[in-house]
């Protein structure tokens, strides 16, 4: 029997290979400064909307949301998985690729989870009351749907209309599942409004990255509407902690438990990438 301390040392003897290649991994933390620094000098980040959150497990290189063709996300996972971090992380990188003319944030916050992680002109709303949610969410809904073109225009009318101006807008929803649900009587879910934008969000410039508790996976993916919406628009998902045996990210390829930050992103098409949130900034 060989020692596994010189097993390295008899396979080069026998092979004649002289050193052993090494096999890259994500550290246990990195800066969100440090993925945005790096990702300032390649060349998708052109475009604003390219938005750097994480680092790559397959080419150890920043990874970012392209939402300009997928404006929308999803984040899931365990409680204490990094969840609430991955929001913060993005919506401060946010604050780094626009001023507060070209994007406003609005933060749904129901257990006050996010509070002090993403502060400043930026943004637009932060609510954390059910009241106070139905009400920021409906002021914003009127404010997209005035930019969706009105009824009975010629297709002439149509190609000549002029886009819209103004900001694009982020809705940052933590803990998504602890929000009025979509099965009540007396009101709508709370998230009913941004419903008849998701899939149009490209056009309004409209934003929606939500994290939630997976619970029955499965069952949520069929039954919650904010969830089908999202999907339907392929939108990307970030499975961060999950239990293995009750939540599959594409087909039979099942989550992962992961340590806190790490997660797998997953895209409509089945593409795979491991990822590690950049550290935000803290409480400012």
């Amino acid at each position: 029997m060989i020692d596994s301390r010189v097993f390295v040392e008899v396979t080069f003897g026998v092979t004649g290979t002289g050193r052993a290649g090494r096999l890259s991994r994500l550290p246990e933390r990195v800066a969100l400064s440090e993925i945005i620094a790096s990702f300032a000098d390649t060349a998708a980040a052109a475009d604003p909307l390219n938005i750097p959150f994480a680092l790559g497990e397959s080419a150890l290189q920043p990874v970012a949301l392209p939402t300009r063709m997928l404006p929308n996300m999803l984040v899931i996972g365990r409680q204490l998985c990094g969840k609430t971090t991955a929001l913060a992380a993005i919506g401060q990188a946010i604050m780094t690729r626009f001023g507060p003319d070209g994007a406003q944030i609005t933060i749904i916050d129901p257990k006050t989870t996010l509070i002090g992680k993403i502060q400043g002109p930026h943004v637009r709303a932060y609510a954390y009351t059910a009241d106070d949610i139905d009400t920021v969410i409906a002021e914003l809904v009127a404010e997209l749907q005035d930019r969706l073109p009105p009824a009975g225009l010629t297709q002439e009318e149509l190609l000549n209309l002029k886009s819209w101006e103004g900001a694009h807008h982020f809705v940052l929803i933590d803990d998504e599942h602890e929000l009025r649900p979509h099965n009540q009587t007396l009101k709508p879910a709370a998230t009913a409004p941004l419903w008849g934008l998701i899939e149009r969000s490209r056009e309004v410039g409209l934003h929606v990255i939500a994290s939630r508790l997976p619970g029955n996976w499965a069952s949520q993916v069929v039954m919650n509407p904010l969830l089908q919406k999202l999907t339907g628009s392929r939108s990307p998902t970030l499975f961060m902690d999950n239990d293995p045996a009750a939540v599959k990210v594409y087909g039979r390829v099942a989550a992962q438990q992961l340590p806190p930050g790490r997660g797998l992103l997953v895209t409509t098409d089945g593409q795979i990438e491991g990822v590690l949130v950049g550290a935000p900034e803290g409480p400012r």
